[in-house]
């Protein structure tokens, strides 16, 4: 009988997360949001979004398309974010945008393993 072994390699180091929370401030209407990480661009819905990037800096843009008038609640920001950072950025929008910038939120790591 052939022994095999097998090796599981994990990443010591957490993701570098993007989190963005959107809303519209009129509610049940359905509209598209469009976030935009460094030109490149997501199409969404009010809630949640968790985006993997990248550590470094990174403009994003977000706004939202309406039948009629095209680009509404425009709002850009430029941020850092640090290697294994989870920044939360928080957009609401109407006629204008606005993005608020929240700290970056603490990372779990395991400190002693009970063995």
């Amino acid at each position: 009988m052939d022994r095999a072994r097998v090796e599981i390699v994990t990443s010591a180091d957490p993701p570098t997360v993007l989190e963005l929370r959107t809303s519209f401030l009129i509610p049940f209407v359905p509209v598209t949001v469009v976030v935009t990480v460094d030109g490149r661009e997501y199409v969404a819905r009010s809630g949640t979004h968790r985006l993997d990037v990248t550590p470094g800096d990174h403009h994003i843009e977000i706004w939202y398309r309406h039948g009629m008038y095209g680009r509404r609640g425009e709002a850009s920001i430029t941020i850092t974010i640090a290697p294994g950072e989870h920044r939360v950025l928080r957009w609401t929008g109407f006629m204008k945008g606005t993005i608020i910038d929240g700290a970056p939120l603490p990372t779990a790591r395991v400190v002693d393993r009970a063995r």
